[in-house]
């Protein structure tokens, strides 16, 4: 075959499901070595990066995943899942104001995304905001009211505790 710099479309979906197939075997050093390998020839393609991002996370390796999301976040700016991977990734770290940046970025992208709702209301609580608090976990239980049990009792006792402090 011809040679070029860069995988075709098909060659970067076998790269990722090939990768996705290794994970689910549990073999995610063969999944990073394989996508790893699609970068080096494909440097240019987010998908790519976000997927290593994701697995990089899997491993805890935080500052590594991050690298990756914010590769592909160069390439994709506007990928509310990078953005939430990446800002949960920071959170790992103790970064909050990155995380909270990126959540926030995230939710404004997509507006029914519960989960960076609920990681926003924690880091939030985590700082002793309530009302930022109250307010994004009412919005992850509206949007996904089943996903967090719990979370309705939590809310009753943070509104009492905001009516006291008022």
């Amino acid at each position: 075959g011809k040679s070029t710099t860069t995988m075709s479309r098909s060659d970067v979906a076998r790269a990722v499901q090939q990768a996705d197939a290794l994970e689910n075997q549990g073999d995610l050093d063969g999944a990073l070595a394989v996508l790893s390998r699609a970068i080096d020839i494909s440097p240019d393609e987010p998908r790519l990066w976000a997927r290593r991002g994701f697995l990089l996370r899997s491993r805890q390796r935080w500052k590594e995943a991050i690298e990756d999301f914010t590769t592909a976040l160069q390439l994709t700016p506007s990928a509310p899942t990078a953005l939430f991977l990446r800002g949960t990734s920071f959170a790992m770290l103790g970064e909050l104001d990155r995380a909270v940046t990126d959540l926030e970025e995230c939710v404004r992208l997509q507006p029914d995304a519960a989960d960076a709702y609920w990681q926003l209301g924690t880091i939030h609580s985590f700082r002793g905001d309530l009302e930022r608090t109250i307010a994004t976990y009412e919005k992850a239980f509206a949007l996904n009211p089943s996903e967090y049990s719990g979370l309705e009792e939590e809310l009753v006792t943070l509104r009492k505790r905001q009516a006291t402090n008022r």
